[in-house]
Parts: structure tokens; sequence; C-alpha cells
């Protein structure tokens, strides 16, 4: 396959993904060698047609590749952290212990999800222990 189809393909893949995906699974999508698809996923990066989104921290972090475009909450991986944004989104303002109750996951999951948001400027505290979501505009 030419440089120019595999740049294609990853980036036609990466498209489809609202939450990213990782190297394997480019890997797995595009078909060839892993080192040199690795090596297009670098140069992509590189040309600022993608971006690494992180997800965990420490050593379990992993690297998921986004598309450049994507709209700001999207960017944000895990299903946990659109489950609070949406949660905060319909109920205006809310604590740690009632948004893990609606959606069904742990304190520490939460809390997780609340700081990625905060970081993104997609949520807002409105006192010690509650936060609201900021309104974002979706993109075109």
């Amino acid at each position: 396959m030419a440089t120019k189809d595999i740049n294609k393909a990853i980036l036609d893949f990466l498209q489809t993904r609202p939450d990213g995906a990782t190297t394997g699974e480019i890997v797995e999508a595009v078909g060839g060698d892993r080192v040199q698809v690795k090596r297009h996923i670098q140069y992509l990066r590189g040309q600022k047609h993608i971006r690494v989104l992180e997800y965990g921290s420490g050593r379990h972090a992993r690297s998921v590749y986004g598309f450049v475009s994507m709209p700001p909450y999207r960017r944000l991986t895990g299903t946990i952290t659109l489950a609070t944004l949406e949660y905060l989104r319909t109920h205006g303002q809310s604590d740690v212990l009632k948004i893990l109750t609606a959606i069904d996951a742990s304190r520490q999951a939460v809390h997780y999800a609340v700081r990625i948001l905060e970081k993104h400027g997609l949520v807002t505290r409105a006192n010690r222990t509650e936060w609201k979501a900021i309104d974002v505009p979706q993109a075109k």
C-alpha cells in the first residue's frame, strides 16, 4: 500500500471513531505491518492531523488517537466521562454522589471523569462539592 493510501486509511478510520482508537485497533483496520503503521501515526501526529488522547494515568495510562477536528467533548475518552457530562447537562447542578448513583459507576471513576471535564473547561465548580456543565456548542 502506498504511503498516501495508508495515511488516508488511518484518517478515514479515525473519523468513524468518536472516542478515538488505540494503535492496535488502527493496525487491524488498516492492515499491513504494525511498525509501518505506527510510523504513519507518528507522521500524522507531527502534521497535526491526529491528536493523542491520554486515557487513565500513571502506569495504566494508554494512548488513544483521535481525529483533530473532533468536537471538544468528543475528545474525552471513556463512556463514564461522557455519561457524567450528559448527566450534568440534563440536571443542571449535581454532586459526585448523585452522579455515581445515576450512571452506576465507582466514586473514583466519577471523580476522575469530573477532573477531565474540568480540565477541558466543560464543567465548573458551583461550590466546594458540586459541579455544573458549561454549555458547549457542537462543532458543525
